[in-house]
């Protein structure tokens, strides 16, 4: 498979950038998104969030996961040969916390490993993202009341975030 690869961690706010990156490649390169769930799998603190929106990707299965890894000793010949006929996977690891213009470059098949926090990652297909990170199912009714009330005035939000860092301290 020759897709855009990316690594979930972190809360629901991670994994939309994380996706919206990868979407975002994926469709200048005509290729697919796959899901890494495999860092979420040891996190006692987060899970996988995406599932109630309608996005355009798959789950890897382990062994799809397997090309990224380091090769050595008897698996280690069978990814060379892998490697050889269907061409050499890239892990690319996010270098630093603002843009990087090097993830436009990137070829498949690649898995993206960090949090890609900026909107130039998929500022091309802003509305596309958008509209798939949009949960499919409508809110429930005091929500929606809410959501209409904050609608009908000049609101602001303040979020202190505190929750999963106070055992952290």
């Amino acid at each position: 498979m020759r897709d855009v690869y990316v690594r979930l961690m972190g809360g629901l706010g991670n994994q939309m950038f994380q996706y919206a990156a990868a979407r975002a490649l994926a469709l200048r390169l005509g290729t697919g998104v796959t899901l890494d769930l495999s860092a979420l799998a040891i996190d006692g603190l987060r899970r996988y969030e995406l599932g109630r929106y309608p996005i355009a990707a798959t789950i890897a299965e382990s062994g799809e996961l397997a090309r990224f890894e380091p090769s050595s000793g008897a698996r280690g010949l069978f990814q060379r040969l892998r490697r050889a006929a269907f061409g050499s996977p890239t892990q690319y690891q996010e270098p630093h916390f603002h843009f990087d213009d090097k993830l436009s470059g990137l070829k498949p098949p690649v898995r993206l490993d960090g949090f890609w926090q900026s909107e130039r990652y998929f500022a091309r297909a802003a509305d596309l993202v958008r509209s798939e990170l949009t949960p499919r199912d409508p809110l429930e009714p005091e929500n929606a009341r809410v959501a209409d009330a904050i609608g009908t005035v000049h609101a602001i939000s303040l979020h202190v975030r505190r929750g999963d860092y106070v055992a952290n301290a």
